[in-house]
């Protein structure tokens, strides 16, 4: 399943082979109000969110107030310069569940800077059901110091940027240490996903 992120200034047509279906990017609800960010669910969606003007044989259009057609663009997204970073070293740190920032959308930016091996996922969604003590949006999981367990995820995922700065890019480092292990009951917190995440995850 793809995902597609776009502004409904009016209403959105897509054609596609498959049905789509269209939620509230706030709420993942429908319906979606006038005017408001939605994201599109489907298969057959493009593989490269390069550009949503041409999505593999898809059109879609934005209908705006006065009920004129637009080609969407995501000029505002950060999908759009991601062949910029292709074949740097790059080291990218998203958390399971993130509420601000959906796994879909750092899933679609990762996948598009062709950097899946440069990918570290934080699994709040573990850490979580072990420690009641760490916040429900894992968006901040770096500078969070509101509970000894999200310091300890906080210095860990400080660590391997560090580490990875350390070897000037040419390595990852684990993030998972004894003493997070500990706290965690001897759950592995930070992983190198084969694959990336396509849901919410919350």
């Amino acid at each position: 399943m793809r995902v597609l992120w776009g502004l409904l200034i009016g209403a959105a047509t897509a054609f596609a082979q498959s049905p789509l279906t269209v939620v509230s990017a706030a709420s993942y609800t429908a319906p979606v109000a006038r005017g408001s960010l939605a994201v599109v669910f489907g298969t057959g969606l493009a593989n490269d969110p390069h550009t949503a003007a041409a999505l593999g044989g898809t059109t879609v259009q934005i209908i705006d107030s006065q009920n004129t057609r637009h080609r969407a663009e995501l000029t505002g997204d950060p999908v759009a310069f991601a062949r910029a970073l292709a074949g740097r070293k790059l080291l990218f740190q998203i958390a399971r569940g993130d509420q601000t920032v959906p796994n879909p959308a750092s899933s679609n930016l990762i996948r598009a800077a062709g950097a899946i091996g440069s990918a570290v996922l934080y699994r709040h969604d573990i850490a979580r059901s072990v420690s009641t003590g760490l916040a429900e949006n894992p968006h901040a999981f770096l500078v969070d110091i509101r509970s000894i367990p999200a310091i300890a995820v906080a210095l860990a995922a400080q660590g391997q940027i560090a580490g990875f700065f350390a070897a000037d890019g040419s390595a990852i480092p684990d993030a998972n240490s004894t003493t997070l292990e500990l706290l965690f009951l001897g759950r592995r917190i930070f992983e190198r996903p084969a694959t990336l995440p396509e849901d919410p995850g919350f």
